[in-house]
């Protein structure tokens, strides 16, 4: 059986060796002066046509030659020289035979050095790494210079405003998670995260749309943040803010400054909100207006990273939050929430071209305090205290050349202990969560096809109990999540592929807790112990044409979805979450973007046009009455970006949905448009946007499977214009240091498919 494994591996690797080659070239020549001398110690570099960050440098022997196996394609190359650097519009090659042997290469060597070699690289905005787009933000003019919270704006089918997070596609939540660890912040607290990061701090943003199992159970789309492998040593510093007007005023500030030294990468950012808006509810069984008046939030980060070799990592993020905020509803209902809240991320990474190696921890609490006021007369008050601990780990090793083996998992621990502010007076309650999870991932990757598959175990148990009763509520749970893809490279610009997963996901903490709390004049919200977790299958099936325009159609079956739903409780209604029976749809996203067009007066122009079309099939019981619902659905989104010159970029998008459910609501058709123009000065950057400026967003329909039609009218009154003012400071020139760059790690976990999509010259 040995011998049978052993001879096994000799013949993949030996047929992915082949592969490997048949997709290579070998180039060689010699690099000498005008006088005929050998250059010994010449560095020859070949770009990549399509992505000049994409290198592959080589050194010149005592003879001057060198010989170097780089994928096929067309290059340019450079020499570099004591100091010195040449290249021409002559050095270039198209590597497309077996071997290719350039003739001579002279150089004209000066006795003088030159004291700094700038070097400017076409950066392409976005490329693919597999099924994961890859967008860079400083290559988008209109995004360079600002926030990164500002710069998602930029990517297709992204939606950022409002106060449910992020969203991509219209249909798919994004989960934000930095260098690979999810943040454990909420959604208000990501975004003031984001507008403290400026678009120079980052490298690149990745979308993954199936995230694999070392981010956990998510059932939707991650949104990786990648800093800056080489970062700008010294100290420098970014510095935004914005006064935005939506019927009241509101004001942001953020800052963050680095300090990098050596081996040690340190940061210290601020965020502070101040924020009011108005919200009005208009329904069948009453009016309700809701007024932040204010909400000021505070979020302060600290962060240190330091590199003990050259491929290994320890690193920590500390955080701290306050925030204080008043809702107003009608008729003189106040609640004042304050919350606090801390948390600590400590992470280790080590990586070779073998293998990676990452653990991390977490650990987070939150205090949150809710007082409730009638008529201006404090009537009751609530406080939850919450602690969330997780330590993870996920270990990488390559097999062979194109096989890796990956395996980790991860524990964690959570509870919440919610009780009344005065003593003797209402229920309290605690609800502790436990969940450990392991999975195993097998990978092969070369240059036309890229696989996984694995499967992830989890094993749940949380217990729920009221103080005052001495017997407790418990469930265990077994969830398997086998999952697997597969893509082929099928041409140069085509490339198929096909993934299936599993997806569970468990009812919030407030979803699950009996008791009845309000934030609303005219519906009260209640939690219940019954809820189920749901668990989902999806099917995708994928094609991309130049890594760009893309086709994914997906089928999907989940079992006890989750859904917000309305109750009549004697004259009372509440709102709860309820699971129904399975929910079934079949989903198309179709991208087209236009490559960016430049002339010589320095004008271009960048367009993109994403569809998602949803058919979807419910069946439940709602109301204690047998609930079966379908409806279809699409949505469209539209960007163009022109670029003027002296630095000027003008943005405008347009964003419409179809009528379409969203749980138990079904809501008529709505659509909006935003528009930014700004104006770069140097370090500075000025940008005047505007949001729904017609107030067209506003969302009219009814609840489903209810006796007596429940019908409503959201006006978010997000007509909305923001000026915003960005600066970075300091030293912002990248300088030789004993720091090394290592990318084993990301060698180990991308796929082959890296092809150039949209690009412009920065």
């Amino acid at each position: 059986m040995k011998k049978t494994f052993m001879l096994l591996a000799l013949v993949v690797s030996g047929i992915a060796a082949w592969a490997q080659n048949a997709d290579h070239s070998h180039v060689s020549g010699v690099v000498e002066n005008s006088n005929g001398e050998k250059l010994v110690n010449a560095v020859v570099n070949f770009y990549s046509a399509t992505d000049s960050l994409r290198h592959f440098p080589c050194v010149c022997d005592v003879e001057g030659y060198f010989n170097l196996e780089i994928p096929k394609g067309e290059y340019r190359y450079a020499i570099s020289y004591m100091g010195q650097r040449f290249q021409n519009e002559d050095f270039r090659v198209n590597a497309t035979a077996g071997s290719v042997r350039l003739r001579p290469i002279v150089v004209s060597v000066n006795e003088t050095i030159l004291d700094e070699v700038v070097v400017k690289a076409n950066r392409p905005f976005v490329s693919y790494q597999g099924n994961n787009a890859v967008y860079h933000l400083a290559a988008h003019r209109g995004a360079a210079g600002g926030t990164v919270l500002d710069g998602l704006k930029f990517i297709p089918g992204m939606q950022v405003d409002g106060a449910d997070g992020l969203s991509v596609f219209g249909f798919y939540k994004l989960t934000v998670a930095v260098n690979g660890r999810v943040l454990k912040l909420t959604d208000e607290e990501v975004k003031a995260y984001l507008a403290t990061l400026g678009t120079a701090d980052v490298e690149q943003i990745e979308l993954i749309r199936n995230p694999g199992s070392e981010y956990g159970s998510l059932s939707g789309a991650v949104l990786n943040v990648v800093t800056k492998k080489k970062a700008d040593e010294g100290i420098n510093a970014f510095f935004s803010a914005n006064l935005s007007y939506q019927r009241m005023l509101s004001e942001q500030a953020n800052g963050r400054v680095n300090i990098n030294e050596g081996k040690w990468r340190n940061f210290v950012a601020y965020n502070f909100t101040d924020r009011r808006r108005k919200e009005m509810l208009d329904t069948s069984i009453g009016c309700d207006t809701t007024v932040v008046n204010p909400q000021q939030s505070h979020l302060f980060q600290l962060g240190s990273e330091l590199q003990i070799a050259s491929a290994h990592f320890v690193g920590m993020r500390i955080y701290g939050t306050r925030s204080d905020e008043k809702l107003e509803n009608t008729p003189n209902l106040l609640v004042d929430m304050d919350r606090l809240g801390a948390g600590a991320n400590l992470y280790h990474s080590v990586s070779n071209k073998l293998l990676t190696w990452n653990v991390n921890a977490d650990y987070a609490y939150r205090n949150s305090k809710k007082e409730y006021q009638r008529e201006g007369v404090y009537t009751s008050g609530l406080k939850d205290v919450f602690h969330y601990l997780r330590a993870s780990t996920d270990f990488w090793y390559k097999l062979a050349p194109a096989v890796t083996f990956q395996t980790g998992g991860g524990w964690t621990t959570s509870d919440i202990d919610t009780r009344p502010m005065e003593q003797n007076t209402g229920t309290a309650y605690k609800y502790t969560e436990k969940t450990l999870s392991a999975y195993l991932t097998l990978r092969y990757n070369d240059h036309s096809i890229d696989a996984y598959g694995g499967i992830q175990g989890n094993y749940d148990d949380w217990k729920y109990r009221e103080h005052s009763v001495p017997d407790d509520k418990t469930r265990h749970l077994w969830v398997w999540q086998p999952y697997f893809s597969i893509g082929y490279n099928w041409a140069k610009n085509h490339r198929l592929s096909a993934t299936f997963q599993t997806y569970y996901k468990r009812p919030d903490f407030r979803d699950l807790m009996p008791y009845i709390s309000s934030s609303s004049t005219i519906v009260n919200r209640k939690g219940s112990t019954d809820m189920k977790n749901s668990t989902r299958y999806s099917l995708s099936l994928n094609y991309t044409f130049m890594r760009a325009a893309m086709l994914e159609v997906s089928l999907s079956s989940e079992k006890n979805p989750i859904v917000e739903n309305i109750v009549l409780t004697g004259s009372a209604y509440h709102i709860s979450k309820i699971n129904l029976e399975n929910s079934k749809y079949l989903r198309v996203v179709a991208g087209t973007p236009i490559p960016i067009i430049t002339n010589e007066r320095g004008l271009s122009w960048l367009a993109t046009t994403y569809l998602a079309y949803h058919l979807q099939r419910d069946k439940g019981v709602v109301n204690n009455v047998p609930y079966s619902h379908n409806f279809n659905a699409y949505y469209v989104q539209h960007k163009q970006s022109i670029y003027l010159p002296s630095e000027w970029t003008f943005d405008a998008q347009v964003t419409y949905y179809s009528p379409l459910t969203a749980g138990l609501y079904l809501t008529e058709k709505q659509w909006w448009t935003d528009l930014t123009i700004s104006k770069r000065v140097g370090d500075w950057k000025f940008a005047l946007s505007g949001h729904d400026l017609f107030n067209t967003n506003i969302a009219r329909g009814r609840v489903a499977g209810m006796d007596s039609p429940v019908y409503f009218t959201k006006n978010w009154c997000r007509p909305k214009i923001t000026l915003g003012v960005n600066v970075a400071l300091g030293n912002k020139k990248l300088k030789t240091s004993n720091r090394k760059n290592v990318d084993a790690d990301s060698r180990l976990k991308q796929s082959a498919d890296e092809g150039i999509t949209i690009g412009e010259n920065k």
